[in-house]
């Protein structure tokens, strides 16, 4: 043994006498998820075709759109399914699978718009034609029609789709969405779709564009009174970025950009499937705040990415790891001197590296006095009961680079913001023992440092 792995070996019995002896009390190791599945759970809405009235919108420019949906870096996309060439250019340019809406509408004898189940085939044929098919989605928020019998008519639609989807082997694999209600309250009303959706459909905008978390729960409830429980997607959420005449719920550009990353990852949490945030783009310039609807967007009317973009294209790139599905393991960590506001999530990568997302769950913004909130940052120890051989920390709202950068050790001291933050841990390989693990922890301190000298 050469001195200076005798060096090491000294330090690292020392390291086994203070761990045998600390007397840390730690739960049990916390399994992670792969840090790809949280990225492939991100969505977005488009819009390949006109909607809502307006005569033009910033989606009239389709190759922004492509070019807008490879930066944001998303892989699913949801819209109606009515021009199948634009939205197979954004599966050949992205490789994004795109959540189909089947529905469409015709008027009535009263002149009242309804769902009109004679075009089924046809929208069935045009789900065909989709390169990249992700998903099948019922009728959307068919509550807020004029139907008199909406309720039947939405029941009726819901089961067609899944008939005929389950009965044709070209869909073998993808999973019909139920349809989403804008009344959660009414959920209830509809258990007898449980047998013709492979997953329940949540539109569960915040409540009052509160915190992420913020009614939530009432929304996953209610989806398993309609599909019992089978795995919920949240098909649209999100927030108005600008104040409007139309709605006084709304948040700043900063509020927005620390909410929504905290959003995925609180519905990440709270086991929602996929969620698709509404929407890509503002739909239209808006000088005097008109609409809300114009001030959805991850980007601008101009295709430039606004904060809450920009920290959703960093969170997409920070855990993005394409690959093979593997099995991720454990990791044995205490988080001390947090709070009840205290929230985390943990992740693995194929190079084993573990992703440690933790953030509080506060307000960011007074929505009666308009503006933003300044919140502490809440200091926590972050613990292990194997050395790490090294650490960095990330705030996604800001950029991809590291903000701070750690050696090998076995706690950390942080400070959690209002915004996620990550924390990359690098691990020794499985089945290096405690020694081993010290002698590395040792050794790559040493070698860190030009002017580390060994004892005598």
């Amino acid at each position: 043994m050469n001195r200076e792995v005798k060096w090491a070996w000294g330090w690292a019995c020392a390291g086994v006498m203070a761990v045998a002896t600390a007397g840390t009390v730690r739960g049990a190791p916390v399994i992670a998820a792969p840090a790809d599945g949280f990225v492939d759970s991100i969505g977005v809405n488009i819009h390949a075709t006109h909607y809502l009235g307006f005569s033009t919108t910033s989606y009239d420019d389709w190759n922004s759109v492509v070019s807008a949906i490879g930066t944001l870096g998303v892989r699913n996309v949801r819209d109606h399914i009515f021009d199948t060439a634009r939205l197979n250019q954004v599966t050949a340019a992205t490789g994004a699978k795109v959540t189909a809406i089947i529905e469409q509408h015709g008027f009535d004898g009263n002149s009242v718009l309804v769902l009109d189940p004679t075009k089924l085939p046809s929208l069935i044929a045009l789900a065909k034609g989709l390169a990249g098919l992700g998903a099948l989605e019922g009728p959307s928020e068919y509550d807020q029609y004029k139907d008199p019998n909406w309720q039947a008519n939405l029941k009726s639609a819901q089961m067609a789709l899944y008939n005929s989807v389950r009965s044709d082997a070209a869909f073998n694999n993808v999973p019909v969405i139920g349809p989403a209600i804008a009344d959660n309250a009414v959920y209830q009303n509809f258990s007898d779709l449980a047998a013709y959706a492979d997953r329940g459909n949540v539109h569960s905008y915040p409540s009052g564009f509160a915190t992420p978390t913020t009614g939530l729960n009432v929304w996953l409830s209610q989806s398993n009174a309609m599909v019992g429980a089978k795995s919920t997607w949240s098909t649209e959420t999100g927030y108005v970025h600008a104040p409007t005449q139309t709605t006084q719920f709304y948040v700043s550009l900063n509020a927005a950009a620390k909410y929504i990353p905290r959003l995925l990852m609180d519905y990440h949490n709270a086991g929602v499937e996929k969620t698709f945030l509404y929407e890509l783009l503002d739909d239209n310039v808006d000088p005097t705040n008109t609409s809300s609807e114009n001030h959805f967007g991850l980007f601008d009317t101009n295709y430039a990415l606004k904060p809450a973009g920009a920290a959703v294209k960093n969170l997409i790139a920070l855990l993005s790891d394409p690959g093979n599905s593997f099995a991720p393991a454990s990791l044995d960590y205490t988080l001390t001197g947090g709070n009840s506001n205290l929230r985390q999530a943990l992740f693995q990568k194929h190079d084993g590296t573990f992703w440690l997302a933790l953030w509080q769950d506060v307000s960011v913004f007074d929505n009666v006095a308009h503006a933003d909130l300044a919140n502490a940052d809440l200091p926590v120890t972050l613990s292990f009961a194997s050395p790490f051989l090294g650490a960095s920390t990330y705030l996604p709202d800001s950029s991809t680079s590291a903000v701070g950068t750690y050696g090998a050790g076995s706690l950390l001291n942080l400070n959690v913001p209002d915004q996620v933050l990550l924390v990359q841990i690098s691990v020794p390989e499985p089945g290096v023992g405690l020694v081993g693990v010290l002698v590395l922890v040792v050794m790559a301190r040493r070698w860190r440092s030009s002017s580390a000298k060994p004892p005598p």
